[in-house]
């Protein structure tokens, strides 16, 4: 048999994958011509193949010696350098196969690769377009291409990527990429779909599994997500990633040390990685650790100075432990933080710095963030005024009739509608910061809001007619029933509302007080799930509530408001009502840490938690309190 012949049959086991067999007839020809170029090359694939690396690269080589111009040997000879980690060199290769055949697709998709790798990634996907200009029905060629533009282009690279997974049903890396994308705009289902479809194909892929776990933990599908990551763990034991999103699932799951286990974990696997820092952070902030957490945020910004999510939690530890003369100043990276939410624009026309002389000015505060923190900050419109400013105030309309009874609020106006004309402009959040605030100097004169009498009186006529006759009241008029106000959820899209929602049946030991009356004020938007109730009688009239001011009004009416950390908590304290406060271990900044009062509302009692999840003990303290509460004001 000639050596045509001997290499066409051997080309048939190769490509039948019949490994062995065609190693055998390659080296059958080069027993008889050491030198014959073609098997040279395909011994060297082979080699490449089953992972002898050094082989192939000496076996291409030798073939190139031969036939220097051949633009497939180039092209498998840079795959081989690749598969060793010689990127340069594999793309020098690459480079050398177009120039000896610019038509060679292969070869613009696997430089796509490398200058990705390289971080070159314009040059990545136009050399991608180049190799799918030349092979439309390359799916690899668009597989890179659209990798190459996950981050740049997310539309173009979902095209992309689809049409590689159409074109090749069985490229899980189509399938993987895709997920992470869908994962990235939400559409979380998708994204699990797709993850899958790469995982029946390769049931042991790594970055689908990494995948999988993040989708998976954005849909609180947290036992999918625990399953994944600790998937990808076993599959590579050394991944980082696959740590971090065991460490987020376990957080959401609210098993706080594992959390901190996985993140520190993949720490020690990847040390200057910011962002890992940064949630290391985050995890001992949920915990109360927050010394631990700030010295977190701080590695993670000393690896990333211009990390503005490092900054930003950075500042709210800084602001929770009480270092407001830091806190107030790391906090204006919010603007560069783009997961922050707001509903102003992040740069003002003509920010007032808290230096310029504002008698005669106007001063626009423009609302940030949500409702509880309007009504916080809006207090520093009166030291505004005393300035001799006239305030403007942007904020939702359904603020606006409460909140322009703030002495020095002039006006109010909804955040879409043209500003009046006015000389300065101020972020609310930024007011602290220009008034250098600390925890001795807030400005902490309550009420500072002022319900409408006609509301009031409305209200308190609702409330008696819906109020039954408490047992022992009515026969004896020196016994008194008090009127008080229940929150146990917040709003369930904010980030926390986990850990500070208390569940309802857990509040069950307060019905047991007598003379009490429990109304709710529990007001939810038409889009959220429904509120489980408490299983006790609790008059609920929030259907009538139209806006704060409606919410203000049944407010007055209550000897006590009990609420988790949400705007009614905000509300109640700015009226000067008792108001009794339940806070999570991680709390939010305002609450600082181991006290039970507030320096911005001196009406305030925080009852807090002293170890993860536990709101048993937070209601028995409550309780007890309440019991104490209720002899002194019945009586």
């Amino acid at each position: 048999m000639d050596t045509a012949q001997l290499l066409t049959n051997a080309l048939a086991h190769h490509q039948a994958g019949q490994l062995p067999q065609a190693e055998a007839l390659y080296r059958q020809i080069l027993t008889a011509d050491p030198n014959q170029p073609d098997a040279l090359h395909l011994l060297g694939v082979i080699a490449h193949q089953v992972g002898q690396q050094p082989a192939a690269i000496d076996l291409i080589q030798r073939a190139l010696a031969v036939n220097p111009n051949n633009a497939s040997f180039y092209n498998n000879l840079g795959e081989a350098l690749r598969a060793v980690g010689r990127i340069q060199d594999a793309a020098n290769a690459y480079q050398r196969a177009i120039q000896l055949d610019p038509n060679q697709a292969d070869a613009f998709s696997n430089l796509s690769l490398v200058l990705r790798a390289h971080g070159q990634i314009t040059q990545a996907a136009e050399a991608a377009r180049r190799a799918v200009a030349i092979r439309p029905d390359f799916a690899n060629g668009h597989l890179n291409l659209g990798t190459a533009l996950v981050d740049s282009d997310p539309e173009a690279a979902f095209q992309a990527l689809s049409r590689a997974a159409q074109l090749n049903p069985n490229l899980a890396a189509a399938h993987c990429n895709l997920g992470l994308l869908l994962t990235r705009v939400n559409r979380h289902a998708e994204a699990i779909e797709c993850c899958n479809r790469a995982l029946a194909i390769e049931p042991r892929f790594l970055e689908a599994l990494v995948n999988l776990s993040l989708a998976a933990i954005n849909s609180e599908r947290l036992d999918l997500a625990n399953d994944a990551a600790r998937r990808a763990i076993a599959v590579d034991p050394n991944s980082p990633m696959a740590y971090t999103n065991l460490g987020l699932a376990c957080s959401q799951s609210l098993r706080h040390e594992d959390t901190i286990d996985a993140l520190k974990r993949a720490i020690e696997l990847d040390p200057n990685n910011s962002v890992f820092h940064k949630n290391l952070g985050v995890g001992f902030v949920k915990i109360g650790r927050l010394h631990e957490a700030i010295a977190s945020f701080e590695r993670s910004i000393q690896l990333a100075p211009d990390y503005a999510e490092g900054h930003f939690n950075y500042a709210m530890a800084l602001l929770t432990i009480g270092d407001f003369d830091r806190g107030w100043t790391e906090y204006e990276w919010r603007w560069k933080f783009e997961q922050f939410l707001s509903a102003n624009p992040r740069n003002l026309p003509s920010p007032w710095d808290g230096q310029k002389d504002l008698a005669g000015k106007t001063v626009v505060i423009a609302y940030e963030q949500g409702f509880g923190d309007s009504i916080q900050f809006i207090r520093y419109a009166s030291i505004l005024a005393d300035r001799g400013a006239t305030v403007a105030l942007f904020c939702p309309e359904i603020l606006h009739p409460l909140l322009r009874t703030v002495p020095g609020v002039a006006s109010c106006h909804a955040p879409n509608t043209p500003p009046p004309p006015c000389d300065f402009q101020i972020n609310m959040l930024s007011l602290p910061r220009v008034f250098h605030t600390t925890t001795d100097t807030v400005p902490a004169t309550t009420p500072y809001l002022t319900p409408d009498p006609e509301k009031v009186a409305a209200w308190r006529t609702k409330m008696d007619t819906a109020k039954p006759t408490p047992s022992g009241v009515g026969s004896d008029p020196n016994i008194k029933s008090l009127n008080v106000g229940l929150c146990w959820t917040g709003n369930h899209k904010h980030f926390n509302d986990r850990l500070r929602s208390v569940p309802a049946h857990l509040l069950a030991p307060l019905a047991t007080i007598p003379s009490i009356t429990f109304y709710s004020l529990q007001k939810r938007p038409a889009d959220a799930p429904p509120v489980t109730q408490p299983p006790f009688p609790i008059i609920d009239l929030t259907n009538d509530i139209h806006d704060f001011s409606d919410t203000a009004a049944l407010v007055a009416n209550l000897d006590l408001v009990i609420t988790v950390d949400t705007a009614a908590a905000h509300l109640a304290g700015a009226l000067g009502k008792p108001v009794w406060t339940l806070i999570p271990i991680g709390p939010d900044f305002r609450w600082l840490l181991n006290r039970n009062d507030s320096p911005w509302y001196p009406t305030m009692t925080l009852y807090r938690q002293s170890t993860p999840n536990d709101w048993p003990s937070v209601l028995q303290r409550i309780l007890t309190d309440l019991t104490q509460f209720a002899a002194q004001h019945t009586s």
